[in-house]
């Protein structure tokens, strides 16, 4: 026969130790999903920035490797379509035209700035007849340039400075490089 002992403890859990515990976990559980999404946000950013840091030295390495072996701007527009291959004002670019004698006849390299609906911003493209169509780059905010030295023309210009911001997300960029021409 197997005898019970009435003095075993069969006490539960309280109301105060289940709100006490709660309570805890709550706390625990709001600093681990604050963690958590603050990484998040900081992977994001991160990842964003890495991008546009990697186009922006993309688009103005290629952009130097056109422009540093030609004879200099055939022709610069800005954001209306104006000309200003015969001044000396530094302008938001629009479309750039730079003249080379190693290209076939009607070529020249062509580097445009043109409206994107799938991404945020701009796209730049690049093409050696009369429209460029070689995608190089998103997320351009603005691209401005300016003749080098600056009291000359373009058309005159040793070389150009040119300034490209990018932006994505949060993340922001700035691209500067002064190219001069070598003929």
């Amino acid at each position: 026969m197997v005898k019970f002992n009435k003095a075993m403890n069969n006490k539960g859990v309280t109301l105060i130790e289940l709100m006490v515990t709660m309570s805890i976990t709550s706390i625990v559980l709001c600093l681990v999903l604050g963690i958590f999404f603050t990484g998040t946000k900081l992977y994001k950013y991160i990842s964003d920035s890495t991008e546009i840091e990697q186009q922006g030295h993309f688009i103005m390495d290629f952009i130097v490797t056109k422009a540093m072996p030609s004879d200099g701007v055939s022709d610069v527009f800005d954001l209306n379509n104006a000309s200003h291959y015969s001044k000396n004002d530094e302008i938001e670019l629009k479309e750039i035209e730079f003249k080379d004698e190693l290209l076939a006849k009607q070529e020249m390299h062509i580097f445009s700035i043109q409206k994107d609906d799938k991404v945020e911003g701009k796209s730049i493209r690049y093409g050696k007849s009369k429209t460029a169509k070689v995608e190089l780059g998103n997320y351009i905010q603005r691209m401005q340039i300016s003749p080098l030295p600056k009291e000359s023309t373009y058309e005159h210009a040793k070389g150009i400075e040119l300034n490209i911001e990018l932006k994505k997300g949060n993340a922001n960029i700035e691209v500067v490089k002064e190219i001069y021409f070598r003929k």
